[in-house]
């Protein structure tokens, strides 16, 4: 790969008067530099386009930049995740990145300063190295474009809070019940035949405990969620989106979810983590682009732990990274 340091200098002046730097490469013919871009592996194309956000407006975004986001396969979580591609391909980033001002986390996937990390070097493997969140840090999937480490949950708490005092400022002036929840977050997945609409709607309770209720519309071809795998997402760091939702819609003789029974209330909470799942409305079945689709509404639940310096056991229970 082309060393950054051998490029010659270009400049060009903005109008409000900073130097604005100019790639060496967007002067090449496309044909030349899309060549150049075929030899390249994964790290040193993200590594290039890092470098040179021009050519990243030019050229990008690139298919395979996805691979270095943290998704989790459709099988149920094995406790070789470390292992698993797209956090191996990550952590290889992260290494590349490295230099005297930024050093990698395993656990939080990301850069740190050095000073993140109290402990010696010498005295840990690199992946076992941790950084100063302690042995508790990590990766919470929200959905999967969304991932939170802990200091980005800090940083959501600080808008809940801000957005609560302006309500409250507000109080006198909302109508009573007029008030929307608040969507932090909103997406839509396709995987062959299946279309997946998240929403995520987050809130604080007592001591600023952070809550997140995720809304899911499942709109599936097969009679019954479940029958085989159609998306390849997580609903909490155990349980399958698909297969969680098949078990909370088994249906009584009667035609409807035995809620009351002991086997059925454990179905609708994770043992692990306590994350729960419940099913609002099932759609009849409706053509939708020449093909006949069963929609389900339904939303998870789940606590990410108290308003703290440092992560507690209910947040590490939430992590799919690491496990």
């Amino acid at each position: 790969m082309v060393n950054r340091a051998t490029w010659p200098s270009e400049t060009a002046y903005r109008s409000d008067g900073d130097i604005a730097t100019v790639c060496p490469l967007l002067g090449l013919p496309p044909e030349l530099l899309l060549q150049i871009v075929s030899h390249l592996s994964i790290i040193e194309e993200i590594c290039l386009f890092m470098t040179c956000k021009q050519l990243y407006a030019a050229y990008g975004p690139i298919p395979k930049l996805e691979s270095v986001q943290v998704h989790r396969p459709a099988a149920a979580i094995p406790q070789s995740f470390y292992s698993y591609t797209s956090v191996g391909l990550r952590w290889k980033l992260l290494r590349y990145l490295e230099n005297d001002r930024w050093k990698a986390c395993f656990r939080c996937l990301v850069l740190h300063p050095p000073a993140s990390f109290p402990m010696h070097k010498e005295d840990f493997e690199h992946e076992e190295l941790p950084c100063s969140l302690g042995l508790l840090a990590g990766i919470v999937d929200i959905c999967p474009c969304k991932k939170l480490t802990f200091h980005e949950t800090m940083g959501l708490r600080e808008t809940l809070r801000i957005r609560q005092r302006s309500l409250g400022a507000l109080s006198t002036q909302l109508v009573p019940g007029s008030l929307e929840p608040f969507c932090w977050h909103s997406c839509t997945h396709h995987s062959g035949s299946t279309q997946l609409a998240i929403a995520v709607f987050p809130r604080l309770e007592s001591e600023d405990q952070l809550i997140i209720k995720t809304e899911y519309q499942l709109s599936i071809t097969q009679e019954h969620p479940g029958v085989e795998p159609s998306t390849p997402y997580q609903a909490c760091a155990h349980r399958y989106l698909d297969s969680w939702l098949a078990s909370v819609c088994q249906r009584t003789p009667y035609g409807l979810p035995d809620r009351h029974c002991n086997p059925c209330s454990k179905i609708f909470r994770c043992e692990f983590c306590n994350t729960t799942l419940k099913c609002l409305h099932v759609r009849p079945r409706g053509n939708v682009d020449g093909q006949e689709k069963r929609t389900y509404l339904f939303y998870t639940e789940r606590n990410l732990g108290r308003a703290s310096s440092f992560p507690d056991k209910i947040w590490a229970a939430q992590r799919s990274h690491p496990l």
